[in-house]
């Protein structure tokens, strides 16, 4: 099964997709703080100007990025998660799409498009630069896209079912009573969570600026990509975009020329590279 089909299925999947639903369809909050300073960042730039929330799952950033402009539209692969949307949104504009294909969409439409929540992991690498490039074609000169990647170099790469606390993060009684609480509330957990890891371990791909593994999360279903400072650069230069600011997940600002990081993301604001 292809990387994307992979992916496309374990979101669509009832229990995943109704979780999203009950936790995030009504309940408009920013993922973290870096989502919220970079969305924040953009909005100075297009507020007012037509918005697209592309991977928009059941409507979590619908009603702020309602607040920037009265023009929304959101897509999402998954049809469980469209349909999550439209209960929890009646009546907001949201379809069934695929971020690699925004043909539906005119060139120049959007002055602001978001692809959150590490939507743009669940591609392949080729992909990702698919991705951008269309992005960039739906943007208006002035515009601004937000996106969100895991970093290989960050907590969520490398983690196994097995683990009693992530990578990179120091021993603690909390760190193991957390894990012990999980399997204990949710003991099917641990088994769907060997399986699927075990499944796509021999899938897995290190590139060294980038790479390719299991997602901790639903139980190691998602199969994603894991990009570096380095290979997110040269990917938005190659879609002819520039990057205007990074943030982490705790909302610290990356230095546009560093070439290291441990955030487990980033969250990226990128304009047209002509843009001043």
């Amino acid at each position: 099964m292809q990387l994307m089909e992979r992916n496309v299925e374990v979101f669509d999947h009832r229990r995943v997709s109704g979780g999203y639903e009950r936790n995030y369809g009504q309940d408009a909050r920013f993922l973290d703080l870096g989502e919220e300073l970079a969305i924040q960042v953009a909005a100075e730039a297009m507020r007012g100007a037509p918005v697209l929330d592309v991977g928009a799952g059941t409507g979590r950033l619908a009603p702020l990025l309602r607040l920037l402009s009265a023009e929304y539209s959101a897509i999402d692969y998954a049809p469980n998660m469209v349909e999550g949307f439209r209960r929890c949104h009646p009546g907001v504009d949201v379809a069934l799409g695929d971020a690699r294909d925004l043909s539906r969409f005119e060139s120049g439409t959007f002055g602001l498009v978001v692809f959150s929540n590490n939507g743009i992991d669940t591609v392949t690498h080729d992909d990702r630069l698919v991705v951008l490039r269309e992005f960039a074609r739906v943007l208006t000169p002035s515009g601004r896209i937000v996106f969100s990647s895991l970093n290989r170099n960050g907590m969520s790469y490398g983690e196994s079912p097995f683990q009693l606390h992530r990578p990179g993060q120091p021993r603690s009684m909390r760190a193991l009573a957390t894990t012990a609480a999980r399997r204990v509330y949710r003991p099917l957990s641990l088994p769907r969570s060997v399986r699927n890891w075990r499944q796509a371990k021999p899938l897995a791909e290190d590139h060294g600026t980038w790479a390719v593994g299991a997602l901790a999360v639903h139980d190691f279903a998602p199969f994603v990509h894991f990009t570096t400072l380095t290979d997110l650069r040269a990917t938005v230069a190659a879609a002819g975009l520039v990057i205007e600011q990074i943030f982490d997940e705790a909302g610290g600002s990356i230095a546009l020329d560093a070439t290291e990081s441990n955030a487990d993301y980033f969250t990226l604001v990128a304009r047209y590279s002509h843009v001043e």
